[in-house]
């Protein structure tokens, strides 16, 4: 069994590359490390919003409990603690395939 869990964010437009750039750079190692598993990520400039979907083993409770350990792990927080403030707004939800 995977969980799936959907992440959108919605980035300042002059942002856009910044973002980008850092979430390649840091978020993508910073996940696998963890043990997650990236399925994919586009940013929809238009919109300007950045959406990609995570996955891990298991059930949604496994997910969140990998989640809070990540989360929590003192190389994320220094990862994230002087990143400006690019993100807008956030919509996180699992889901699930349709066919």
């Amino acid at each position: 069994m995977q969980t799936t869990q959907l992440r959108r964010y919605t980035i300042r437009p002059d942002a856009h590359q910044d973002f980008v750039n850092f979430w390649r750079q840091n978020v993508t190692t910073l996940r696998r490390d963890a043990g997650f598993t990236i399925e994919f990520a586009v940013m929809d400039e238009q919109a300007s919003e950045f959406i990609w979907a995570v996955s891990a083993p298991g059930d949604k409770k496994a997910f969140q409990k990998l989640e809070a350990t990540y989360n929590a792990s003192p190389t994320r927080t220094a990862v994230f603690a002087n990143i400006p403030g690019w993100v807008t707004a956030v919509q996180i939800s699992f889901i699930q395939p349709a066919y």
